[in-house]
């Protein structure tokens, strides 16, 4: 836009909207990637110095809950990491698992 010669209020209008446009589907991007994904959604959002605020005030919301991971897929995590690490299967280990969480990080 900076080439056509635009008006700098017509430029932030353009750039706001397609902020805009794209915030929800980058936290959407982020949430199904998980992990290290999360993380930088996590960072982005406390850095306003940089970012538009449209990320910021959406990518805020990673920053003490995301969506929780399915007891199924927590008891199949922990499962194959404990017969890596040890030989053992989560029912050797453990008696039971509560399937409310009661809470959920990255």
């Amino acid at each position: 836009l900076e080439k056509t010669k635009a008006p700098l209020e017509k430029r932030d209008l353009v750039y706001n909207s397609l902020h805009d446009k794209y915030c929800i589907p980058c936290l959407d991007i982020a949430l199904h990637l998980k992990g290290l994904y999360v993380k930088i959604a996590q960072i982005v959002s406390s850095r306003p110095d940089f970012v538009p605020p449209q990320y910021i005030e959406l990518f805020t919301s990673v920053q003490d809950s995301i969506p929780q991971s399915s007891i199924e897929e927590v008891v199949e995590i922990v499962n194959e990491n404990l017969q890596s690490e040890f030989g053992k299967n989560f029912d050797e280990v453990f008696e039971s698992i509560d399937p409310i969480a009661l809470g959920s990080a990255s």
